[in-house]
């Protein structure tokens, strides 16, 4: 053999349109040379160990390798077959999740022994193998099962405390040095690996790298600009060094960390434009350049003076390399989007703010008719470009986003907006006194199943820090944004389902129909279409732990940041409330006053309370709840106010009118008055006169009064008589009325069958004669038996028995003494005509009865 140079063994790049963006790799000396070392180690069956600086392309040229390792194996002529298994250690990762990771992705061959299935080979690559943390007493229970897997090929079942041998498997890692949040690994792992360090990637390097793409999709989607490619390229690179050297991470700008994957997630962003629509310029391109790097770098920037800097250094940048000088201004408001034409949806420049406030507002008015929970939002500057940020970012292929800022700046709303623009599912988590890991894991295996079912269409999961019951929360999230997959999170019969769901998408993409190769493309599915939005605030020391502890939420994310709410938001904000309550508060006319006045106010409180925390170091956050709450209160006071004015008004109003009716009536009065006194006068007179007149009746009326009490006095002797008389008869009648009510009541039950028995006697008994006759005689009849048998016979008779006029028998002396003749005989009694007849029992009680009423 002989040696070359490694400039012979590197492969030519060529560029194809279409390509995904995170299947593109331009070989360099550098990663030639690695992986030159890589395949030869790893088809020796050595463990190994890279490790470098973040963002050197440790993690993407051990992937590529990896999966170049896979395809070849899958050759028909392959000597050896490769799986691939990978696992992102972060600082909560536990020994739990190292088990996981070879249960779940090896075979069970048999009781005590796991494997990759026969032919073929396990690899576990270990990503952040360093970042798990330090016990108290100096062990990394997550490292030190790995050395046991390494050491004694295999570990104990935590469940039945037997011993699991794992066969035909390796381990290949990669780590960054100690510090920020990563941790020396014991040497008594490292001495079974073969380490090797990779440096830091030349300028030249990276301008290989990112020419050849970009010149590539210039050639085939605007040839006219490909010359410019260089320039832009080398620009990128220049400023890139630059932010990495001076931006810092600090304390308060722990996210300021810079890598490879920047400046790649900038040019992803180029490419998402149709270039032959679009780039029909210089001008266009290099507006798309400058936007595409403000949305990387310069979103994540917390402040004003940073901000500057970076605009400052990115104008120097297009003088120097592109030998353009522009006004900051007019390239600092530059806003992409495909939301503008819904037709071609295509990724293209809005020039016109008032057009695009307008687009949002229709997306938001069909958002607040498509969903029972509206939206009120303001689209001021700031919001459209919080908003056109968040849907750039969902948009791309593993777009996830990382918006920090605190409570009630809009980063859910913003998000929920953007998602519906894409036409995109949005989830979120509903957080309950018993939500645990468990029901986290159930809800994330939920979303990967969806994102299977719907065959790749994109959902949003969005995630803010108030929902972080357990940080193991966000193992799973770090798991997902680097990987695309969560250790052992689905059971067997869950993986099989997943494999019948996504095997015809695999097939269609043109892979193999193998178990891991359709897990692959699961993987691939949730990485490209699960849009991980997470809404943190930066208050306190939780954002920069997470940070330190969990890389892959600044490394695999589009970092936004809020900031304070500007003079024009501020206004919009308030003279949106202030216009919705005019109607019923009324003050239209001091709108904009009331406007301006509660953004003065807002800002002046936010002055003294960094004033506050400069004097006493203790933070005051004013938010813009607090804003939204002030203005609240001040319409609610108002309202409050204007009622109890309106209150005192209408009295006020009423006491007036009531005054003026009353002044009304007075001087009525006093007109009466005037034009009565002649009458009154007169009057006066009259009543003179009348009261001599009166003076002589008095007298007369004395005289008068003497002769009338005589009188009463002989009225009452009457009275008193009459009363004793009256009584009398109240005695008689109250003892004849009974008797008169029983002969009534007897008369009642007479029918004509009881008067036909008596009418019937020819002879008629003696007692019953004696009885007619006197019925007779009260009648005025003749008293005969005969006239008596016609008396009965009337159809009328019972009747006028009932109707009798009895108030005359007391006038009637003759009658009532004759009747007497009748009455005075010892058998005229109910109880001895009773014997003989019973319709001459009720007539002789009748009589009776008429003899005492009379």
């Amino acid at each position: 053999g002989c040696f070359e140079h490694i400039e012979q063994r590197v492969q030519p790049f060529t560029y194809t349109p279409g390509m995904p963006f995170f299947s593109i790799l331009v070989p360099t000396t550098e990663s030639t040379s690695q992986f030159i070392t890589l395949d030869a180690l790893t088809r020796n069956g050595t463990n190994v160990l890279f490790s470098g600086e973040t963002g050197v392309g440790k993690s993407v040229g051990i992937t590529a390798f990896l999966d170049n390792l896979v395809r070849e194996g899958e050759q028909a002529d392959a000597a050896m077959k490769f799986t691939v298994a990978t696992a992102n250690f972060s600082a909560q990762t536990s020994s739990g999740n190292v088990v996981d990771i070879f249960e779940t992705r090896l075979d069970r061959k048999r009781k005590n022994l796991l494997g990759p299935p026969a032919g073929s080979k396990m690899i576990v690559f270990v990503d952040d193998i360093n970042m798990p943390l330090v016990e108290v007493y100096g062990a990394q229970p997550p490292i030190e099962l790995l050395r046991q897997v390494v050491d004694y090929k295999g570990f104990y079942d935590r469940r039945k405390l037997f011993w699991k041998n794992v066969a035909d498997t390796q381990i290949i890692a990669a780590c960054g040095p100690p510090g920020g949040g990563r941790n020396a690994v014991t040497p008594r792992l490292l001495r079974h690996f073969c380490m090797q360090w990779i440096p830091d990637i030349s300028k030249d390097a990276m301008i290989l790298i990112f020419d050849s793409i970009l010149n590539g999709w210039l050639m085939a989607q605007a040839p006219h600009l490909a010359e410019m490619s260089n320039a832009i390229v080398r620009a990128t690179v220049d400023a890139f060094f630059d932010i990495s050297r001076d931006l810092l991470p600090t304390p308060l700008k722990s996210h300021y960390t810079f890598n490879l994957r920047d400046p790649a997630k900038m040019l992803q962003g180029m490419l998402m434009v149709d270039g032959e629509k679009v780039l029909t310029g210089k001008d266009e391109l290099l507006e798309l350049w400058l936007h595409e790097a403000t949305r990387q770098f310069r979103d994540r920037l917390i402040d004003d003076v940073d901000r500057e800097w970076f605009d400052e250094l990115f104008n120097k940048k297009l003088s120097e390399f592109c030998g353009v000088s522009w006004e900051i201004p007019r390239w600092r408001e530059l806003m992409f989007g495909d939301y503008m034409d819904r037709a071609a949806n295509a990724y293209t420049e809005c020039h016109d703010p008032e057009k695009l406030s307008r687009a949002f507002q229709e997306y938001l008015d069909e958002y607040n008719m498509t969903y029972p929970s509206t939206m009120n939002l303001i689209f001021f500057s700031d919001a459209r470009a919080h908003l056109s940020r968040v849907a750039r970012v969902i948009r791309q292929p593993r777009g996830n986003a990382l918006l920090v800022g605190v409570s009630g700046v809009g980063r859910k709303s913003v998000t929920r907006m953007a998602a519906f623009m894409a036409e995109y599912s949005l989830v979120t988590i509903e957080i309950t006194r018993s939500y645990d890991s468990v029901a986290f894991k159930e809800d994330i295996k939920s979303m990967m199943l969806n994102v299977a079912k719907s065959s790749g269409k994109g959902l949003v999961f969005l995630f803010s820090d108030t929902q972080i019951v357990k940080e193991s929360f966000l193992e799973c999230i770090n798991n997902i944004l680097n990987t695309g997959e969560v250790p052992n999170l689905f059971a067997a019969d869950e993986v099989e389902q997943i494999i019948g769901l996504v095997r015809p998408l695999a097939k269609a993409a043109g892979k193999q129909d193998s178990r891991d190769v359709i897990w692959s493309h699961f993987v691939h599915l949730v990485r490209e279409s699960l849009h991980i939005v997470l809404a943190f605030s930066p208050v306190g020391e939780a954002f920069r732990a997470r940070c330190r502890q969990f890389p892959s939420l600044i490394n695999c994310c589009t970092i936004d940041w809020f900031m304070p709410w500007p003079k024009d938001a501020l206004y919009s904000v308030a003279e949106r409330n202030y216009k919705d309550a005019d109607k019923s508060l009324g003050i239209d006319n001091y709108v904009g006053s009331l406007s301006t006045m509660s953004g003065v106010i807002h800002s002046s409180v936010t002055s003294m309370a960094e004033n506050f925390f400069s004097t006493l170091r203790r933070r005051t956050y004013i938010t813009p709840t607090s804003y939204l709450e002030l203005i609240k209160l001040f319409l609610s006071l108002l309202e409050e106010l204007q009622g109890v004015l309106t209150a005192r008004l209408k009295r006020y109003t009423v006491g007036v009118d009531k005054l003026n009716q009353t002044n009304a009536i007075v001087d009525k009065l006093k007109q009466d008055l005037t034009e009565m006194q002649p009458v009154l006068k007169k009057a006066s007179e009259d009543t003179a006169t009348l009261m001599e007149q009166v003076t002589r009746d008095e007298a007369d009326a004395q005289e008068k009064k003497l002769a009338c009490a005589e009188d009463e006095k002989a009225a009452s002797a009457a009275a008193a008589e009459a009363n004793a008389i009256k009584t009398d008869c109240q005695a008689d009648l109250d003892e004849a009325m009974p008797a008169y009510h029983s002969a009534m009541k007897s008369l009642e039950s007479l029918d004509k069958k009881d008067i036909q028995e008596a009418k019937s006697f020819t002879k008629p008994p003696a007692l019953v004669e004696v009885v007619l006759k006197a019925v007779c005689l009260l009648l005025g009849k003749k008293e005969t038996w005969d006239d008596a048998k016609k008396v009965m016979g009337d159809m009328g008779f019972l009747q006028s028995l009932k109707s009798y006029d009895k108030d005359s028998l007391a006038s009637n002396q003759k009658l009532t003494a004759k009747l007497q003749t009748y009455i005075s005989r010892d058998d005229f009694n109910a109880e001895s005509v009773s014997r003989v007849s019973k319709a001459a029992t009720s007539l002789c009680m009748w009589v009776i009865a008429m003899d005492v009423y009379g």
